[in-house]
C-alpha cells in the first residue's frame, strides 16, 4: 500500500512539475517578444510570435490568464477562436510602400554625408518630390546599420521667442565669426560680419579682414543697406551684441534706415543681453552651420582662401540647402524652387564634397 501511495505522489509530482516548467517557458517567450522591439508600450505580434505563445500555451490547456503580459486575456481568447475556426492570420500593419530605388537613395545620402541628420535628409527627399517620414528614414538606415547624428529640430526657448516671431519679416540679425588663418608668420584670425534676415533666414556675409576697425565695420553696413534693397527688405530692428566693433556711429546709420523703413512704425536698433547668445539665436545657429559644415573641415592659409569657402556655402545656404527651421519647413530658401518628380536623381557637390545637394536631371 506505501509503494502505491509513493507511486501516485511521484506522478502527481511530475505532472505538477512539467506543468511548472511550461508555464516558465510562457513567460520567456513574452520575455524575448518583449526585448526584440525599440519599444514597450504597445505590442503588435507577427504571425510566427503568436503561434508561439499559442503552442505553448497548448501544452497546459492554454492555462495562461495569469501569466498575460504583452496581450491581454481578450486578445488571447480570440487568437484561439481564430484558430478553431482554421482562419490563418495574417501581417499586422501597413504595408510598406516605399520603394527599393527610395530605400537605396536614403542609404547613399547618408553615406555620402556623414554629419546630416534624418531630419536634413527627410528635407533633402522633399527637394526630389519623395515624402518620406522621420521615423521610415530612422528605420531604414538602422537596418542598413547606420546610425545619423542627432538632429536639433528646436531651437532654444527665449524670453522674447514671442516678440521675435511677431516681426520676423522686418529683423535683421549681426554677428561676428573668425576662422584661424595660417601663414608663414604665424596664425591669425579672420573675422568675417554677417547678417541674416529672420524672416526669409538669407545671409549677407562680408569679405573677410585681420582687422575690424570702424572704418571696415562701416563699409561692411553699407554693403548691407544695398544688399537688403536688391532684396526688398524693409528693416524695423536690428539685433546684435555688445561687442564694442559695433560702434555709435554703426547704430545711427542702421537707426536712420529704419526711421525710413519703419515709418510710421516705431524701430530701432536692439542690443542683447550680455552672455546671452539665444537671444540672437538665428545668428549664433548661422554660425555654427557654417563651422560645422565646412571651415571645421578646412586649413586655410591666406584671408582670399577664407572668403572662398565662405562665398561658396552662403550661396549653398540661401539656394540649396534644405532649412529645418518649423517655420520653414525643411525647403530651400529659394521662393522660385519647385520640386520635380522625373528624372534621375543626381547629386553636386562643392568643396570636395562638403557641400552637397541632390536634384533630378530634366533631361
Amino acid at each position: 500500500m506505501r509503494d502505491h501511495f509513493l507511486a501516485l505522489f511521484y506522478l502527481i509530482y511530475q505532472f505538477i512539475d512539467r506543468r511548472f516548467a511550461i508555464r516558465i517557458r510562457f513567460s520567456q517567450a513574452q520575455t524575448t517578444i518583449a526585448m526584440s522591439r525599440d519599444r514597450k508600450q504597445h505590442y503588435i505580434l507577427s504571425p510566427r510570435e503568436r503561434q508561439w505563445l499559442l503552442s505553448i500555451g497548448a501544452e497546459v490547456n492554454h492555462d495562461v490568464k495569469d501569466l498575460l503580459q504583452i496581450v491581454t486575456w481578450k486578445t488571447y481568447r480570440r487568437w484561439l477562436q481564430e484558430e478553431k475556426a482554421g482562419r490563418v492570420p495574417q501581417q499586422v500593419g501597413r504595408k510598406k510602400s516605399i520603394t527599393r530605388d527610395v530605400i537605396n537613395l536614403i542609404i547613399r545620402m547618408a553615406q555620402e554625408n556623414v554629419t546630416w541628420g534624418k531630419i536634413r535628409i527627410v528635407g533633402e527627399l522633399l527637394k526630389l518630390n519623395i515624402t518620406v517620414s522621420v521615423s521610415t528614414v530612422m528605420r531604414i538606415l538602422r537596418k542598413a546599420h547606420i546610425e545619423p547624428p542627432p538632429d536639433k529640430t528646436k531651437r532654444p526657448v527665449i524670453p522674447w521667442a514671442t516678440f521675435v516671431h511677431a516681426h520676423l519679416d522686418s529683423i535683421i540679425a549681426t554677428d561676428f565669426f573668425t576662422q584661424p588663418v595660417w601663414t608663414l608668420r604665424g596664425r591669425f584670425d579672420a573675422y568675417c560680419l554677417f547678417f541674416i534676415h529672420l524672416g526669409t533666414r538669407k545671409v549677407y556675409c562680408s569679405p573677410v579682414t585681420l582687422h575690424p576697425d570702424e572704418r571696415w565695420v562701416m563699409q561692411q553696413a553699407r554693403n548691407v543697406a544695398m544688399w537688403m534693397e536688391d532684396n526688398g527688405i524693409r528693416l524695423r530692428f536690428m539685433l546684435h551684441d555688445h561687442d564694442t566693433k559695433y560702434t555709435v556711429r554703426f547704430d545711427a546709420f542702421f537707426n536712420q534706415i529704419i526711421k525710413e523703413h519703419a515709418a510710421p512704425k516705431r524701430g530701432q536698433v536692439i542690443k542683447t543681453m550680455v552672455r546671452v547668445p539665444q537671444m540672437n539665436g538665428f545668428a549664433e545657429s548661422f554660425v555654427a552651420s557654417i563651422k560645422r559644415e565646412v571651415l571645421n573641415h578646412v586649413v586655410c592659409i591666406s584671408l582670399s582662401q577664407v572668403d572662398y569657402l565662405i562665398n561658396r556655402f552662403t550661396d549653398f545656404y540661401n539656394a540649396k540647402r534644405p532649412h529645418q527651421g518649423t517655420d520653414i519647413g525643411n525647403r530651400v530658401l529659394d521662393a522660385d524652387f519647385k520640386p520635380q518628380s522625373r528624372g534621375a536623381v543626381k547629386s553636386a557637390s562643392q568643396l570636395g564634397g562638403l557641400l552637397r545637394h541632390y536634384y533630378r536631371d530634366a533631361a
